[in-house]
């Protein structure tokens, strides 16, 4: 499975170049494709190294955020917000996790909270009354498991 990661860190370097050429859309697919394949390596990673396994899902999902941002997708990009979170919240369901897991899962949320509240500050504007809803709404349910990411109160 090391030729998947090292596929996933290829997609991610030729997205990047993209992204500074401008060529959002590229970007935008080859992140589409890490993606896919960081979750297609999750399950025997998230065992073997939980950090990088959460680390590969995360930055690929950040980085489409980046390309939809770019492209002034607001909207999508909240919903790749989401998405994450979900990603957060299916991974803390796996049964009997480590420490180690745990802690990985810990280190996803924190940076999605810090991604979130950045994009929410630069771009929250540029929603309608509608999509501020919607990122009121994700803002408690990412408060809520930032809090209890493993339902314990």
């Amino acid at each position: 499975m090391a030729s998947s990661m090292e596929a996933w860190e290829r997609l991610m370097r030729q997205a990047r170049q993209s992204y500074l050429d401008k060529s959002y859309h590229r970007a935008m697919t080859l992140n589409q494709s890490a993606l896919l394949l960081a979750h297609a390596a999750f399950d025997w990673m998230f065992y073997s190294d939980p950090e990088k396994a959460i680390a590969a899902v995360m930055v690929s999902n950040f980085s489409l955020i980046d390309s939809l941002v770019a492209q002034a997708d607001y909207l999508s990009a909240n919903s790749q917000f989401e998405n994450s979170l979900g990603f957060l919240k299916s991974a803390g369901k796996y049964p009997d996790l480590s420490d180690e897991q745990q802690l990985a899962i810990w280190h996803g949320a924190n940076q999605l909270r810090k991604e979130w509240t950045q994009f929410s500050k630069d771009y929250g504007d540029a929603f309608t009354q509608q999509g501020k809803q919607l990122m009121q709404q994700f803002n408690r349910a990412l408060t809520q498991f930032h809090k209890y990411p493993f339902g314990v109160h």
